[in-house]
């Protein structure tokens, strides 16, 4: 005989959305502990702050750089 097991739909997708918000943190924890990947980050937030960029629409991307 072969067991069967109910689950409400709303429960999966709860669990759904749980898993996807656990997926998003361990992303962030793994660029954090990336310490070159936040040299870039930092150096990029003061390009930002000295307005140290060029403002491009996407088509304009490949041209500009």
């Amino acid at each position: 005989m072969e067991k069967t097991v109910k689950i409400p739909v709303d429960l999966i997708q709860k669990l759904y959305e749980i898993q996807k918000l656990n997926a998003s943190i361990i992303e962030t924890l793994e660029e954090i502990l990336d310490e070159e990947g936040m040299k870039r980050i930092k150096e990029g937030i003061k390009e930002i702050e000295r307005r140290d960029f060029v403002k491009a629409d996407i088509d304009e991307i490949d041209d500009i750089l």
